[in-house]
């Protein structure tokens, strides 16, 4: 069976203060992330791309968007726009633009009979939610 990571995430950012906090912000999600399974190999895969609107780096999007489908690599590239002033929901904001991604993802894999679903990422976001005293819990 040709395989992918589950769920990978990453950011890309300019050396500006702001966007260095959002980059940290994405660098722990993504510790929790595989941390969970998100190296963990499946049919198709996901890979969110966060790009930070801060300083220098141009973002000419809002949300998410499908940045590009590999079928070699077996893989949905999400780009996530962030933007803003971070703040202490930072870590809140990164993990709901994850969920935001992740469904995107299913949606256009589903919509090309690439696959059914993608339930392993899916379960890596809920189970997110799900841990206490992370900031990420659903109020």
């Amino acid at each position: 069976m040709e395989a992918a990571p589950t769920l990978l995430v990453r950011a890309v950012v300019d050396t500006g203060h702001e966007a260095r906090v959002w980059e940290t912000a994405v660098d722990r999600l993504w510790r929790r992330v595989e941390a969970l399974g998100g190296r963990e190999l499946v049919p198709w895969g996901v890979q969110v791309v966060y790009v930070v609107a801060a300083g220098m780096t141009p973002v000419d999007f809002d949300g998410v968007r499908l940045g590009s489908l590999s079928r070699k690599a077996r893989t949905l590239v999400v780009k996530a726009a962030v933007r803003g002033e971070p703040d202490e929901g930072v870590d809140h904001a990164v993990h709901a633009v994850l969920d935001q991604a992740v469904t995107l993802a299913e949606q256009v894999a589903v919509r090309r009979g690439l696959i059914d679903s993608l339930d392993h990422a899916r379960r890596i976001v809920e189970r997110l939610a799900e841990q206490p005293g992370d900031g990420l819990t659903r109020s």
